[in-house]
Formats: structure tokens, sequence, C-alpha cells
């Protein structure tokens, strides 16, 4: 038996798979605490498989991005100026992956007196040794909730630029995530969430990459227009 749950724009739906199909709707006002509720009264949900798919990412970040202000830190070492796209501290992993730079403590604790509502951490050759956004970050969580504070290196391997912008992404997501995460877990358990290319991921990847669930609703409805329909293509 699966269960398959949609967290969308308006509603909430879910649809319990086995001998028969069982599905629920709910407008989202009512919450996804409800709709779990629900589901519990047809099955044990720690006991199934759950999937859940939101479309909470993408209306956050198309809706709300620039509400929630983002302090960058950046440690990129030398070469390339990027002070455009954040803070740059003192620091450097090189290549290799050896710290070559030390990290200066009261530099950073002097950075994130910036008003802030969450914290991007990226380092240039994190992906080869986190070491450095590791130290930054416990610096970080002693003035910021962890659930605000986002790391690179767990974006995966893609050029700089691109996984700071991502890092700055995960960060504005982070807290909404974990919440959701914590609501879910408590009627289910373990479980996955959809990813925006149709796979799925166990929760623990979304908290720390939040940015995979991005477009996570849109592609489970065409996935499931698929199923339904046999149909690639309108």
């Amino acid at each position: 038996m699966a269960i398959g749950i949609d967290v969308g724009g308006t509603n909430t739906d879910a649809a319990i798979i086995g001998k028969e199909i069982v599905t629920v709707k709910i407008p989202n006002e009512e919450g996804i605490g409800s709709i779990l509720k629900k589901l519990s009264e047809y099955v044990d949900l720690k006991k199934e498989k759950v999937v859940v798919s939101t479309s909470i990412p993408l209306n956050l970040i198309l809706s709300r991005f620039d509400e929630y202000k983002t302090l960058t830190l950046l440690i990129p070492g030398p070469g390339l100026n990027y002070s455009k796209m954040g803070k740059v501290i003192q620091g450097f992993v090189n290549h290799r992956g050896d710290v070559v730079e030390e990290i200066d403590e009261g530099e950073i604790k002097n950075a994130i007196k910036e008003k802030a509502d969450n914290v991007a951490i990226a380092s240039k050759f994190s992906v080869r040794n986190a070491e450095l956004e590791y130290r930054v970050y416990e610096i970080v969580k002693e003035y910021f909730d962890e659930k605000t504070i986002s790391l690179s290196h767990n974006v995966g391997m893609i050029n700089f630029p691109q996984r700071v912008n991502t890092t700055v992404v995960n960060a504005k997501l982070s807290k909404t995530i974990y919440e959701l995460t914590d609501l879910i877990k408590s009627y289910a358990g373990d479980f996955f969430y959809y990813k925006g290319d149709g796979g799925i991921i166990p929760y623990q990847i979304a908290l720390k990459n939040p940015s995979e669930l991005y477009n996570s609703s849109p592609a489970a409805v065409a996935v499931g227009a698929y199923f339904l329909t046999g149909k690639r293509t309108l």
C-alpha cells in the first residue's frame, strides 16, 4: 500500500493506493494536519509508504522571495571578486580540498550583526571539503535558528555562483520545509518527498537541500495525468 499527498496552492489532496483507491480532498485553510488525521482513520501512516508533493516552495519563491532577508557569507578564497553576491569572509579550501586559510571568528561575528531572517554559507570548494562551512555554521547557529541556515555543499557539484544562488534559495525555504516536515512526521514517521524531476527522496535530504522540491507539485500532477490517461503530451 502507498499513500500520496499533494499540498497544492488551493487544496490538499491525498490518495491511498491499495486494492482500491481512496481519495481525500480538503481546502488548505484546514491545514495538512487535517488530511493526515483523515488518512489515519483508514491506515496507520507510520507503517505505510508515504510520499508528499508540495507547491509550497514554488509559491514561496514566486510570491514571497523578497520578504525573507538572507545574509550570504561567502568563502571563495583568492581569485574572482564575489562581493556582489554576498559578504566575503576570510578562509580558503583549495581545489584539492585542503584548508589553506582559516576563518576569522571575529569577522564572522561582526558580519552576522546584520539584520537577516536566514543565512546562506558557501565555500568555493566545499563539495571537496565542507570543513570551513561547518565551522562558520557553528558560530552562526549561536545567533540564528539552525532551521534558517543553509550550507552550499548540500546542493552538490554545480559551479560556485550557481551553488551560491541555490543556497540562498535553500536558506529562504529551509524553515518552512522544516515546519512542514515536523508536522508530517508527527503522523507518518519516515516519509518521502516528491522532487521536481519526478523522483522521490527521503525527507532528510530535502531538509538539507529544499530547492529539490521546486516544481514538486507540478511534477506530481504531470505524472498523475500520464498515469490516468496514458498520454505523454496534450
